[in-house]
């Protein structure tokens, strides 16, 4: 579960543009819920949040990760892989690797094992996107030298 070796420079932009598309709908999305009088669409922008940042990890781990048993520590890729498996299980809740290398205080989420993932958050996911990407750009920097 690291960063994919074969991934191009191509396939890495068109990833952080659509990290960047999403989290810009998201928040534009909502910034016109909070400016609603009603507060329905705020309410409904709430409700609508995890279901965002589930489809922002299934969709960045789609592009960006070499699923397989992570090697030493664990990665910010490899921290997104078991998100995104815990996303599409049954029960919803995160599972760490048997290795014993995921240690919650040094992940980006800090998830514990037996948490319940739906309902994270945008801003959460967006920041491990961040790590994601530039494990992303040390990869392609070590595959150019």
């Amino acid at each position: 579960m690291t960063v994919r070796q074969d991934i191009t420079p191509q396939e890495a932009a068109v990833a952080r543009a659509f990290v960047s598309r999403t989290v810009a709908a998201w928040k534009g999305l909502a910034a016109a819920a909070r400016a609603d009088s009603t507060g329905t669409s705020a309410q409904s922008a709430g409700e609508m949040e995890p279901r965002c940042a589930e489809a922002l990890v299934l969709s960045l781990d789609r592009f960006v990760t070499a699923h397989g048993r992570p090697a030493g520590a664990v990665t910010a890729a490899d921290e997104l892989a078991l998100v995104a498996t815990a996303v599409m299980s049954p029960a919803g809740r995160f599972v760490a690797d048997d290795s014993g290398e995921y240690v919650p205080d040094q992940s980006v989420l800090g998830l514990l094992p037996g948490e319940p993932v739906r309902s994270l958050r945008m801003d959460s996911v967006e920041r491990l996107a961040v790590r994601v990407l530039a494990e992303v750009d040390a990869q392609l920097k070590l595959s150019v030298a």
